[in-house]
C-alpha cells in the first residue's frame, strides 16, 4: 500500500511537470506568433510605402494615372492624390 501511494505521488508529480511544460511551450508559441505578426505588419507597411513612392515617382515622370493605378494595383483616387 505504501508503494502504491509513492507510485501515485510520482505520477502526480510527473503529470504536474508535463502540464507546466506544455503551458510553457504554448506560451512561447503565442509570443513567437505575436512577434512574427508584428514583423509581417512592418514589412507590409514598408512595401505599401515603397509602392506609393514608386507611384509618386511615376506620376512625376508623366506616366498616365490609369497606367500607374493598374500597374501598381492602387486605386485611381490614391494615385490622383499623390
Amino acid at each position: 500500500m505504501l508503494y502504491d501511494m509513492e507510485l501515485k505521488k510520482r505520477w502526480d508529480n510527473q503529470n504536474a511537470l508535463d502540464f507546466k511544460l506544455k503551458q510553457g511551450l504554448e506560451q512561447g508559441r503565442r509570443e513567437e506568433r505575436a512577434k512574427a505578426d508584428q514583423e509581417i505588419a512592418k514589412l507590409q507597411a514598408r512595401a505599401e510605402a515603397e509602392k506609393l513612392e514608386g507611384a509618386r515617382t511615376l506620376k512625376k515622370s508623366g506616366v498616365e494615372l490609369n497606367v500607374i493605378s493598374s500597374s501598381l494595383n492602387l486605386p485611381l483616387g490614391v494615385v490622383e492624390k499623390l
